[in-house]
């Protein structure tokens, strides 16, 4: 990805980290002109600007003004004093053989010796011990007998020495007799500019080693107040790309230049915000190269927080069981776009904290693919996950749709992935897409019923492609006195609850579309044809008759589909849901429940002038399939004489359905009584076997928990938990986990069956993300955009940490 121009030579010393950098100093053949370039394109502002009217005297006179400027002149020496300790001062030209028992290098302190005497000299002179006093630069040899300067030597200026001529001591100073004399001994030497400036290099140095602090932050007194200027201006930029992201709202304007009266959500917000936050206008007064708001960086933004987000759930995941759940869709644009959502569930730490979010579901992006055989599918699920450090043995369970390539037991991608990365995963049919494919194939029973979908498709999609019709049906609710906010919904395959909703607002708006239809007929224009066509089917007794039974049963499987999408519901839980609606179901079975239903079908028919007592028409049978064959009470060749059309629609309609329809979920949902995940039903409290160590020895086995310490532990719960009211797994875990050390095998199991998913829904959820985000004025956004936007906005709950973002930008 390029980035736009940046007017700093490095981002990395305009935007900083907050943790300790270290800073190489120049190398030996760094020349004067380079490290004054060098520090003036690190001081100046995001405008652009010239330094090639400043030169070294201009650096030098900053160093009079600067306390932190005169690290110019040690950073021509700063490497070999650093590097190595040597005999001779770097700063002198001629070769010295200086004395062993003084310091060699700055990192060594001065050599004070206290002696009770000190070797005289010619005229019986010595040095003396109190002359180290006040004078922290004196040092002195025993071997030479003779003073230096520990500062001149170390931290000296050699043009500065050379024109003050100090050599003295440098050389070594022994005139004892004009030590103290303020024209020629110390008093002189501490009052030359080469002693004084080498000093002030001193302090500084020290205060550098003291604080830690680079050669390039002292540079400049104002680059802190700088760098904090420009980190705050990544940080505002970063939170309102967040705020566009969350709100699934475009950044981007078509038309960015300043003469546009609209530049895009980003640019507006920021230009808003700028009246009141001088921050922000400070973005945008500054000059065009410099803004930070081109959209590579944005995407760069985009990414380091949805990456920042997927670390964070990365971290939750570390250490703990999880499953993984994917699905495909296509994007606005045809690209297959592979979502990838993992469940886990919290520890104990956030459960005791929050008990409402015990078992999480967290989308961690879209996969874009080109090639659709299992084996891509599956590296490309590997290669993501490994992306982001997550352990492919701690995943413990796999939910797919029921397509061939996913859910394959020899070449699909579950088995692919249990064979060679996740040995652990167990794979499950999406339960939500299974109940779906239950009311699909209840067509291929009775006959009606594709007749009937396609009534009710096209009464949608006859008042909702024409103004003209949708019109009619207003001005029929309003004369009815119905309630007009209502509308007709669209019946569909693919979405799980839009069949009981299409009918029930058949139902409810049934008179109002009779009075529409009629009234498009009386109009005898060209649509005056599908009305009547539509009029007819709708006043058939048959169509209203399916109308009631099939809203009797999709009632039930609509409760059942939305809790199949919770996320917090588990395997346990979501077994029982399917046997109480199948046992209800199987409740209608019976005359009663026909005659009650039938009875509000017949008043009905009297409330819109519909002729109950009209003979069916007659239509061919289907071909059962095999497994319905002993199921249901009626003919699959020729035709039967009833009594009444009561009794033929029981035995048509009624009791085919019901059938049908129980069948199905017997034969979906069949397959999942494989031992393994049966023994996790046995950790519900509900359970009659509940906490059974033979049923539950399978799960705890394939978790590699100790059989032998999960049994003793199972004999201490159950009387443990005698007198608990608990009504599920997630409040048997709360109960539990405050007595985790006690009973850690059997925490251990519950996570694990918490863990194992019901269905994919969060995919879809994310899918829904998608197409809000990739629309049609969106449709060339790229696929990394895409998928980092999408996980900012599902994942909105996880805060942005801004500093953090700064630091990954600059990098």
């Amino acid at each position: 990805m390029q980035r736009e121009k940046l007017p700093v030579s490095n981002i990395k010393s305009y935007f900083p980290a907050k943790k300790q950098r270290t800073v190489s100093p120049p190398s030996a053949s760094t020349s004067p002109a380079t490290i004054v370039s060098t520090t003036i394109d690190t001081l100046t502002s995001p405008r652009p600007m010239t330094n090639s009217s400043l030169s070294v005297s201009s650096l030098i006179v900053s160093v009079s003004q600067s306390p932190s400027s005169s690290d110019q002149n040690l950073n021509s020496t700063a490497q070999e004093n650093d590097e190595q300790c040597q005999s001779t001062s770097p700063r002198t030209t001629t070769s010295l053989t200086l004395p062993t028992d003084i310091s060699r290098c700055k990192n060594e302190p001065p050599s004070q010796p206290i002696l009770s005497s000190y070797k005289k000299n010619h005229d019986r002179r010595s040095f003396q011990s109190h002359w180290f006093k006040d004078r922290p630069w004196l040092e002195y040899s025993v071997i030479e007998d003779k003073a230096y300067c520990y500062y001149c030597r170390h931290y000296g200026t050699p043009q500065l020495i050379f024109k003050n001529q100090c050599n003295a001591f440098l050389n070594g100073f022994c005139n004892w007799k004009k030590a103290l004399n303020s024209k020629y001994g110390f008093k002189l030497h501490e009052s030359s500019e080469s002693h004084l400036q080498a000093a002030v290099n001193y302090q500084q140095n020290l205060l550098r080693s003291n604080t830690q602090t680079s050669v390039i932050d002292l540079l400049d007194t104002g680059r802190s107040q700088q760098v904090k200027r420009n980190r705050d201006r990544i940080s505002k930029i970063a939170s309102a790309i967040l705020l566009c992201a969350k709100q699934m709202i475009a950044l981007r304007g078509h038309c960015e230049n300043e003469t546009s009266n609209n530049r895009g959500n980003l640019l507006e917000i920021l230009s808003w915000s700028s009246q009141t936050d001088p921050t922000v206008k400070s973005i945008i007064d500054s000059a065009n190269n410099a803004t930070y708001l081109s959209h590579q960086v944005q995407n760069e933004l985009i990414h380091i927080m949805a990456n920042q987000v997927r670390r964070k759930i990365a971290d939750k995941i570390a250490g703990h069981f999880y499953s993984l759940m994917a699905d495909e869709s296509k994007d606005i644009s045809g690209n297959a776009q592979l979502s990838i959502v993992v469940r886990v569930v919290s520890s104990p730490t956030d459960v005791l904290s929050n008990k409402n979010e015990i078992i999480q579901e967290y989308f961690l992006g879209f996969v874009r693919l080109h090639q659709f055989d299992a084996t891509t599918l599956a590296d490309a699920i590997v290669q993501f996950l490994n992306s982001y450090q997550i352990d492919l043995k701690a995943c413990i369970g796999m939910c797919f749709d029921g397509a061939s390539v996913m859910g394959g037991c020899h070449a699909g991608v579950q088995a692919i992935l249990r064979e060679n990365f996740m040995p652990k995963g167990v794979y499950i049919h999406c339960f939500a897409h299974k109940l779906n494919l239950v009311i699909i194939d209840v067509s291929q029973v009775v006959t009606y019923c594709s007749e009937f979908y396609s009534i009710i498709s096209k009464i949608n999609m006859y008042f909702t492609a024409s103004g003209v019709t949708s019109v009619y049906f207003k001005n029929a609710q309003e004369l009815l006195q119905l309630d007009t906010t209502t509308k007709l919904k669209k019946w569909s395959d693919i979405r799980w609850d839009s069949r009981w909703s299409s009918i029930d607002a058949i139902i409810n708006n049934y008179q109002a579309i009779l009075k529409a239809l009629n009234d498009l007929v009386d109009d005898g224009n060209a649509r005056s044809v599908d009305a009547n066509g539509l009029l007819i089917a709708l006043k058939e007794p048959l169509f209203v008759v399916t109308l009631f039974v099939i809203h009797k049963i999709l009632g039930h499987i609509k409760i059942l589909s939305s809790q199949l999408q919770d996320i917090s519901l588990d395997y346990g839980k979501a077994r029982q849901l399917i046997s109480s609606v199948i046992e209800q179901i199987k409740s209608y079975r019976d005359d009663n429940s026909f005659e009650s239903l039938y009875s509000k079908v017949v008043q009905f028919c009297k409330e819109n002038d519909i002729d109950i007592s009209q003979k069916p028409r007659q239509r061919r049978q289907k071909k059962v399939p095999p497994r319905f064959n002993d199921c249901i009470v009626t003919s699959t060749t020729g035709h039967r004489d009833y009594v009444d059309n009561q009794e033929q629609y029981r035995t048509t309609i009624y009791y085919p359905l019901i059938d049908s329809v129980l069948i199905e979920l017997n034969h979906r949902f069949s397959s999942e009584t494989m031992e393994l995940l049966s023994s996790i039903s046995s950790l519900c409290p509900k359970n009659e076997k509940f906490l059974d160590f033979e049923i539950l020895k399978p799960f705890a086995l394939h978790l590699d928990i100790n059989s032998d310490e999960l049994q003793n532990e199972l004999n201490v719960l159950r009387p443990f938990l005698k007198n608990k009211n608990l009504s599920d797994i997630k409040e048997l875990y709360c109960e539990l986990i405050l007595f985790a050390q006690a009973f850690p095998n059997a925490v251990l199991m519950i996570q694990g069956a918490m863990t194992i998913p019901v269905t994919s829904a969060t995919c879809e959820r994310s899918f829904s993300k998608m197409k809000a985000i990739k629309t049609a004025l969106r449709n060339i956004m790229s696929d990394e955009r895409l998928s980092d936007l999408c996980v900012l906005s599902v994942e909105r709950d996880f805060k942005i940490d801004f500093d953090n973002v700064v630091d990954d930008f600059s990098e």
